[in-house]
């Protein structure tokens, strides 16, 4: 176990070095721009979309790492830098469960309103973006207000669905149990059509899945029992088992729509790809998230 920790920390170490390296290179080639530091590749699409509908011209270098932990780790690592280099560098981070793991929040680091950027871009009005646009439904309010009311209720079946794998997940972020074999796909764990969704597994399957071994006391455990059951679903529970379920239940929808069935009267021929839908794209039909704007007007006045 202890080898496993040094190997661990060695790891996060190397990772934010490589990073930290990665950065330089930007900063040799332009010594005056801010750095936008990004969890990883997919962010960087739907972060533009958003700057780009609150900044006219954004001027500044981007740089996508591997994930939360080598970004909260290169923050550190910077933040003993005596240079005064820090004061150049934006880190954008998700919530998840574990807000910046211990480290203070501060005018370097932006940190989501929501578990992840992925829940901004299941809100309804996304959904019906996708309705005029994809599914040709401009012309037809009616049906738009319909589908989005069979979503409503779809998402609190869901909510209901997934809450004890949250549950899970939340009581490993806040031990700060990160590594582990942990089980990410959500079909492993419901089904769903478009009218229901199915918890398909047991206790058990949750307990393997999704691995807990902590010794927790009884307050402890009522404490946060307590603080997860604060939660909104749609903007707290982990935002990639949203989007899967999201993009799902929308494939679904648009067979109903070419065979005129389900909600639909008639069959319209529309082509429909999941891959269609970029974090880019997704995030342009997006609300901007208002803690964007905010830091935005905070750093690039």
């Amino acid at each position: 176990m202890a080898d496993n920790l040094l190997q661990r920390a060695r790891d996060g170490r190397s990772s934010a070095a490589t990073l930290k390296y990665e950065l330089s290179t930007i900063v040799s080639r332009s010594s005056e721009k801010l750095v936008f530091i990004f969890e990883g590749v997919d962010d960087v699409g739907a972060y533009e979309a958003w700057f780009n509908r609150v900044i006219d011209k954004p001027d500044f270098s981007i740089l996508p790492g591997k994930g939360k932990g080598q970004l909260l780790a290169l923050r550190s690592m910077l933040q003993r830098d005596a240079t005064g280099l820090n004061g150049r560098f934006r880190f954008f981070v998700d919530k998840d469960f574990d807000d910046v793991r211990g480290q203070e929040l501060g005018s370097d680091i932006h940190l989501t309103c929501r578990y992840s950027i992925e829940n901004y871009f299941v809100e309804e009005r996304v959904l019906e973006s996708i309705l005029i646009d994809e599914f040709r439904l401009s012309c037809e309010q009616d049906k738009v207000a319909e589908i989005l009311s069979l979503y409503r209720d779809q998402c609190n079946n869901f909510s209901n669905a997934i809450e004890e794998i949250n549950w899970r997940w939340f009581l490993r972020a806040k031990f700060n149990v990160l590594g582990g074999p942990v089980e990410k796909n959500l079909n492993k764990y419901i089904s769903f059509d478009l009218n229901s969704v199915h918890l398909n597994v047991d206790g058990q399957f949750l307990v393997d899945s999704i691995p807990f071994d902590k010794v927790v006391s009884d307050a402890e455990l009522k404490e946060l029992e307590t603080e997860f059951k604060l939660l909104s679903p749609l903007k707290d529970y982990r935002g990639k088992f949203w989007l899967a379920f999201f993009l799902g239940w929308l494939e679904m929808l648009a067979d109903e729509r070419k065979k005129g069935s389900g909600p639909f009267d008639r069959p319209q021929n529309i082509r429909f790809s999941r891959a269609d839908f970029s974090p880019r794209n997704l995030a342009s039909r997006s609300n901007i998230p208002s803690e964007i704007e905010v830091f935005l007007g905070g750093c690039c006045a």
